[in-house]
């Protein structure tokens, strides 16, 4: 887990975290499920999303800025992701919580 938080902006992959711990990839998506209650790609998307969401709320930051920074590899897959975990698009979510802060 803390392998994922420092480097999740990364390209994370279970292999890699497998070979970390010295076990096999399932025995490795096994037990972190486990302890934490999703896979570990599903933890770094975690991570990823919140962090997304702090972004388009605090920075003006474009939304292929923020894939780049976030480590997705084009803006379209981190939309996608986005609308999985949030149920509404990145500028959807920007405009929406723009709206909130106006009419205070």
């Amino acid at each position: 887990r803390e392998f994922i938080i420092e480097n999740y902006r990364t390209t994370i992959e279970v292999e890699h975290l497998a070979k970390l711990i010295n076990k096999s990839i399932n025995y490795t998506i096994s037990v972190f499920k486990e302890i934490y209650g999703q896979t570990p790609i599903q933890y770094v998307h975690h991570l990823r999303i919140s962090e997304a969401c702090y972004l388009l709320n605090h920075t003006e930051m474009t939304i292929v800025n923020i894939a780049e920074y976030l480590g997705y590899y084009d803006h379209a897959y981190l939309t996608k992701t986005f609308k999985k975990y949030m149920l509404i698009s990145p500028k959807d979510y920007r405009m929406n919580n723009h709206e909130r802060l106006r009419r205070g």
